[in-house]
C-alpha cells in the first residue's frame, strides 16, 4: 500500500474522530439546556401549585363572606 492510501486513510480517521467529538459535545450542550429547561419548568409547576392553593384559600374566604352576609340580610320580603 502506498503511503497516499495510508495519507488517506489517516486524514479519515482524523476527521472522523474529529467529527464524533463535535457530535459529542453538541450532545452534552443539548442534555446541559435541557435539564436548565426541566428545572425552570419544575420551578413552574410548583409556582402554580402555590398559585392554585392561594387562589383554593380566597375562594374559601369569600365563600365564609358571602355565609356570613347571607345569614346577615334581613329576609326578601321585609319592609
Amino acid at each position: 500500500m502506498s503511503s497516499e492510501f495510508w495519507a488517506i486513510i489517516g486524514t479519515g480517521v482524523t476527521l472522523g474522530l474529529g467529527l464524533g467529538s463535535l457530535i459529542i459535545a453538541q450532545h452534552a450542550g443539548i442534555d446541559s439546556r435541557l435539564a436548565q429547561i426541566e428545572s425552570r419548568a419544575a420551578q413552574i409547576e410548583l409556582r402554580l401549585d402555590s398559585l392554585h392553593a392561594e387562589v383554593s384559600a380566597i375562594g374559601q374566604r369569600v365563600a365564609y363572606i358571602e355565609g356570613r352576609l347571607e345569614v346577615q340580610a334581613p329576609p326578601e320580603d321585609s319592609p
